[in-house]
């Protein structure tokens, strides 16, 4: 925001600690989300509705999970094996305890888990230029609340403005202000796909010296967690409580 005006914007994703502590907690969990049967998990977002399922619908889907890992022939297994809901969720606990063991997907689950935990990384950011409509597909509970308490028309903030903001120092600004608040919350901000606008971007950052860390040649981390962050007006530093997301 500048002047009450939404000149720019940065979107970006993380998967909370508290997800992997609840939801993603072994490699059957990664493995079932990553290959799309999160139905066999307990992930609020996915598992729903599935326990109205009948037994063979449920039969299916295990056998189609198992089926990606070499399992080709467990469909007759499983129909002669699972008669009720009891037997279903025996076949399904022996079956979640082998793929916990397999070599291959415990090293997969525990990069996974490096890489992504707590770790937020960019999808996409723009700051607006000349005559430009900013055209938000969701807008942000955050972004309303700021528009309300400041008794500003949210529909107003995406109008076209005259002004051209790029090229003024802005998106670095902008990038500060979210490693900061992901800061604030324990956490780094990473590159996602860089491209020919946000490469440039990055690499001058890591000039000004920002706690910018290259850590290949497309891919920076912004970490923020051991500077002085009290001007974001928390009453108590990094070290002290964090405020919670």
């Amino acid at each position: 925001m500048h002047d009450n005006k939404l000149v720019g914007y940065l979107r970006h994703h993380f998967i909370p600690k508290n997800s992997f502590k609840n939801y993603i907690k072994n490699p059957f969990d990664y493995f079932a989300l990553k290959r799309e049967f999160g139905e066999l998990t307990n992930h609020p977002q996915h598992s729903n509705g599935f326990k109205e399922k009948s037994i063979e619908e449920k039969i299916d889907k295990l056998s189609c999970l198992l089926r990606h890992l070499g399992y080709y022939n467990v469909d007759k297994l499983l129909q002669e094996r699972i008669k009720d809901e009891e037997e279903f969720e025996l076949c399904l606990k022996e079956f979640k305890d082998k793929i916990n063991k397999h070599y291959q997907l415990k090293i997969e689950y525990t990069k996974f888990k490096k890489c992504y935990e707590n770790i937020a990384f960019v999808d996409f950011s723009h700051i607006r230029t000349e005559n430009e409509y900013m055209n938000l597909s969701k807008i942000t509970p955050k972004l309303e609340k700021y528009a309300n308490d400041n008794n500003i028309n949210i529909d107003s903030l995406f109008l076209e403005y005259s002004d051209n903001y790029q090229r003024q120092g802005l998106a670095i600004i902008m990038y500060k202000l979210t490693a900061d608040w992901l800061a604030l919350n324990n956490m780094q901000l990473k590159t996602g796909l860089l491209n020919d606008k946000s490469l440039p971007l990055w690499n001058k950052m890591l000039q000004l010296n920002m706690s910018i860390k290259q850590l290949s040649e497309n891919s920076f981390s912004f970490d923020t967690r051991n500077t002085d962050l009290t001007y974001l007006n928390y009453k108590e530093s990094i070290n002290k409580k964090k405020p919670k997301i």
